[in-house]
């Protein structure tokens, strides 16, 4: 797993945030819309609150390549979420062996 550095952009403005924005989501199927939404929200949240964290893990099955993504997070926070995570996938595995959490 990476941390691609070239996904973060140094010159980003609020009116370009928002055409990116835009354009995704004109891509994004409407039955979708409102977990993207509840996903967009906590994430803003982690931005706003120095109490709030999140790790952001990508897979593309394409390329079989990860990312995770620190948000708010140091090394250690992002370790504890990640744990965390693998284990209520262990505790509920059993339960529901090939859901999708969204």
């Amino acid at each position: 797993m990476t941390t691609d550095p070239n996904m973060l952009q140094d010159d980003v403005s609020r009116e370009a945030l928002l055409r990116k924005l835009e354009a995704l989501m004109a891509r994004i199927q409407d039955e979708q819309l409102p977990h993207f939404a509840a996903a967009i929200e906590q994430v803003a949240n982690c931005y706003m609150a120095d109490n709030i964290h999140a790790t952001l893990l990508v897979m593309n099955e394409r390329d079989d390549s990860q990312s995770v993504i620190a948000i708010n997070a140091d090394d250690q926070q992002v370790a504890e979420m990640v744990n965390l995570v693998a284990q209520a996938f262990q505790l509920h595995g059993d339960a529901e062996k090939s859901g999708h959490m969204n």
